[in-house]
């Protein structure tokens, strides 16, 4: 068995790195087997990880402070099983395991031939269609405000579904961090608010919730602005782990946008990097199997 873990971190390019069945630290500190970026946003210094045929035990060191996010949950330590993702902050850790080679079966040692006869046909109609080399137009993800409206008339019941509001959408940005599509929610959330702190005669509070809205669109539409500019960067440049990271960052950010092109485009595109990767590791796996054999 091979494991390995997959960090992603705003702003950097994605890395994944191999795990030997033990123990290790991932953090900034100095000490660490695997170093995170300096400036990312990680809530804790460093973490232990045990790695076992199971999962990976992942744990706050004893006396150390701070926690991560498993399944929308604050946690110091667990097992997390191969497929599962832990969140330090704005940082995700991924746990993956390649189980190795599979055996061919005898049938299909005899189809070989044909199949690899078919294979180079749909290679060469692939290469004339790559889907990375697309052109297509990404819908705007958040335009202008439309006029908003408080479904409460009374300022009393207005007021406190504008605080309500408030706080929901303070909530749904910080989550924001761990699901992009959130932060579309409290844009929303900011806006129904403003209308009815407006109802209920607070113009302070209306002006500073649209105005919560407002810096939080723009900085939504620059991150949005930014993944793009990073994908057609990583796949110009054939990076595809990295190049799959941002097309599964742009999916969250537009997941609560109506499927369109764009949105086909990505699924296409995640689909043809998945398999390149998985391509590319068993190449390499094969790779070193016929070296440590030679």
């Amino acid at each position: 068995m091979k494991a390995y873990i997959e960090i992603h971190a705003p702003g950097y390019p994605a890395a994944r790195h191999p795990l030997e069945v033990g123990r290790l630290t991932i953090g900034k500190g100095i000490g660490s087997s695997i170093q995170l970026p300096e400036s990312a946003g990680c809530v804790v210094e460093q973490l232990e990880l045990a790695v076992s045929e199971a999962g990976v035990r992942v744990q706050v060191p004893s006396g150390a402070s701070g926690t991560f996010i498993f399944e929308g949950a604050e946690q110091r330590q667990l097992l997390a099983p191969f497929g599962s993702e832990v969140f330090l902050g704005n940082i995700r850790l991924g746990f993956r395991k390649d189980s190795g080679p599979r055996k061919a079966s005898p049938v299909l040692l005899l189809l070989a031939p044909a199949v690899m006869i078919f294979a180079g046909l749909g290679a060469y109609n692939a290469s004339e269609a790559d889907v990375s080399k697309a052109e297509v137009e990404a819908p705007v993800l958040v335009g202008s405000a439309p006029q908003t409206s408080c479904p409460e008339q009374d300022p009393v019941a207005a007021e406190r579904r504008a605080r309500d509001g408030d706080r929901a959408a303070a909530a749904k940005q910080q989550r924001s961090a761990f699901e992009l599509a959130d932060g579309i929610d409290a844009i929303t959330l900011w806006q129904k608010a403003g209308a009815c702190f407006t109802t209920a005669g607070k113009p302070e509070q209306a002006a500073r919730t649209e105005q919560q809205a407002a810096d939080w669109t723009a900085r939504l539409n620059t991150q949005y602005a930014t993944l793009r500019m990073q994908l057609r960067a990583a796949l110009d440049s054939r990076r595809d782990i990295e190049a799959l990271s941002t097309v599964r960052n742009l999916q969250s950010l537009l997941a609560r946008h109506e499927p369109g092109p764009y949105q086909r485009w990505l699924a296409q595109l995640r689909e043809s990097l998945e398999r390149k990767i998985a391509k590319a590791e068993a190449e390499a796996e094969a790779e070193a199997e016929a070296e440590a054999e030679a």
